[in-house]
Parts: structure tokens; sequence; C-alpha cells
């Protein structure tokens, strides 16, 4: 179980302190998120996979729709 990378969903909606703990450029991509967006029809293929990437490396999944 220590070897699988867990990633936690978003969920509700954005806070303040959510926003707080992003640097600037993917503070636009988790509010669109969580508003429902699908950031696909918004962003290139290639900025994508590079938020996917980051929010990825901060241990948070944008491949599931908020809850």
């Amino acid at each position: 179980m220590k070897k699988l990378n867990i990633l936690n969903v978003t969920a509700g909606r954005i806070s303040a302190k959510e926003l707080d703990a992003l640097p600037s450029h993917l503070r636009p991509v988790l509010a669109l998120h969580k508003a429902g967006y699908d950031l696909r029809q918004i962003y290139s293929p290639s900025s994508v996979q590079r938020h996917m990437k980051a929010f990825r490396e901060k241990g948070i999944s944008l491949r599931c729709p908020n809850q």
C-alpha cells in the first residue's frame, strides 16, 4: 500500500485557503475545475497535461469531477 500514489480529489466550493496554497498561475485552473468546467474545452491539450502534472505533484487529481 505504501507504493500506491493516492491523490486527493476536489470537493465543495473553492476556498481562500486552497487558493493561497497555489501559485498564481494555477489558481484559475482550480477555480474552473471547481466550477465544473471541462479544462479540455478551455485549454490546449499540452496546457491541460501541464496543469494536471502540476496538480498531481501537489497530490491533487483533476481527473475526477469536483464532488
